[in-house]
């Protein structure tokens, strides 16, 4: 069996991600169930990566940020 599958993951796709990764984060750390002390700190973390990945998978087709610098030369970073 031969798998060729490509596993490139673009530094944007990376951004993307962890924009989604820091939004469900805070929200999941603020709420008030998972606010609470008997609530373990892993199991928040867990919750917000997989609420992202569901997110970040759901969410098609994915909105790239452009930056542009005070001189108005565009960096695709």
């Amino acid at each position: 069996m031969v798998w060729n599958a490509d596993l490139s993951f673009p530094l944007s796709e990376l951004e993307y991600f962890l924009l989604i990764l820091t939004r469900m984060s805070m929200f999941i750390f603020a709420a008030p169930f998972f606010g609470q002390r008997n609530v373990p700190q892993m199991l928040r973390a867990a919750f917000a990566v997989l609420v992202s990945f569901v997110l970040y998978e759901a969410i098609t087709p994915h909105q790239y940020v452009e930056y542009e610098t005070i001189l108005g030369i565009r960096c695709w970073c």
